[in-house]
């Protein structure tokens, strides 16, 4: 059963189905950053994520969907809550920097999500330097920080995550 984040009420799987297939969905997509002393990102965190009905993994920014009735802001920090422990809290902008459109069929835009349509508003959160997240949750299988000349290829990431990582503020 999916929430739907209004009053406790649950959509049942075909009415998530259906709302997916008809209509595109709003999420938010959250990329954990660390500045370098000259203030431009340095060091970019993502998760280990499953492919969806796959074995395979690939390297993946946080997020998901907004919930009715709640902010932009307010997803995307219950997506870091859900998927990353901290010590030090992580500054949130408090707008996205980007917007990205996944599509179901690959090569429409930049994103790709073969389980629905969705536009995604796309956030930094900037952690301390000294602060090493730890995963949790059922999505996130494991945690890396990743210098900028040392990224995964593009292979091994999740369709849109390149995206978000080429046009930080």
């Amino acid at each position: 059963m999916q929430s739907d984040g209004g009053e406790g009420q649950r959509l049942r799987d075909s009415d998530w189905a259906r709302a997916t297939a008809k209509l595109p969905i709003a999420c938010v997509d959250v990329l954990p950053v660390q500045y370098g002393q000259d203030q431009r990102v340095s060091r970019i965190g993502l998760i280990r994520r499953s492919w969806p009905d796959s074995d395979r993994q690939v390297w993946c920014h946080v997020g998901g969907r907004v919930l009715i009735g709640e902010t932009l802001l307010t997803a995307a920090e219950r997506h870091l809550r859900d998927s990353l422990r901290w010590r030090a809290h992580p500054a949130i902008a408090a707008s996205p920097y980007f917007v990205n459109e996944y599509f179901t069929e690959p090569g429409i835009g930049e994103g790709w999500d073969p389980s629905k349509h969705a536009v995604a508003s796309c956030f930094l959160a900037e952690f301390d330097p000294t602060e090493t997240p730890r995963h949790q949750g059922d999505e996130a299988m494991d945690f890396r920080w990743f210098g900028l000349e040392e990224l995964p290829d593009s292979s091994e990431m999740w369709p849109g995550t390149m995206a978000m990582i080429r046009h930080p503020a």
